[in-house]
């Protein structure tokens, strides 16, 4: 059976609306500074990769104890991100949250289609992209963007069980991989549990 005509209609504002948010958010990305902990973590991210590259051989990896409380997993990618790219440090940095925040805004609008149709897909992604917290901090904030995106995708992960009782246990691996993951930016992420 196809979709309503509607559908077709929401679902492919929803695509030029995620293509307008991602290019403005791209255009913009040279127009953000850092946050005054993106030098503690940029060195924290440093020392995770030296230490996942050393099996377990780089001692001041634990100096910096304020930020060793939370997982390592998004200073890992984005100390990857940076190391690939040819661009500088803080811009690659923005660039790595910006993906965060990019799988947030599709998680987003997965669940919203999946409980609210196309419609809801297309409101959903709209409400966050207006959110004013969540636009700014995807630049630059190293801890929550991360967090979110994880957290979304968990829960997109989660809704994309319920078959119940026909369970398909692939998708129930990959939640437990991305509630895993959430946890791995912020112990919070245990709650998905």
């Amino acid at each position: 059976m196809r979709p309503p005509a509607s559908d077709a209609v929401w679902s492919r504002a929803s695509r030029v609306l995620f293509v307008l948010v991602a290019g403005v958010m791209l255009a913009t990305v040279l127009d953000y500074g850092i946050s005054g902990d993106a030098g503690v973590q940029h060195r924290w991210g440093k020392r995770l990769v030296r230490w996942y590259a050393s099996f377990g051989n780089e001692p001041r990896v634990t100096d910096d104890l304020d930020i060793t409380k939370y997982g390592g997993f998004c200073e890992v990618v984005t100390q990857l991100v940076v190391l690939a790219s040819p661009l500088e440090t803080w811009t690659s940095r923005h660039l790595a949250n910006l993906g965060f925040a990019f799988a947030a805004f599709l998680a987003v609008l997965w669940m919203g289609r999946r409980l609210g149709g196309a419609a809801g897909g297309f409101f959903a992604l709209l409400f966050l992209a207006l959110t004013p917290p969540f636009y700014g901090n995807a630049f630059f904030n190293a801890k929550d963007t991360p967090f979110a995106a994880m957290y979304a995708l968990a829960v997109a992960a989660i809704l994309a069980c319920d078959d119940w009782p026909r369970v398909r246990w692939a998708r129930v691996l990959g939640a437990g991989a991305l509630i895993g993951l959430a946890a791995a930016v912020r112990v919070g992420g245990i709650v998905l549990f």
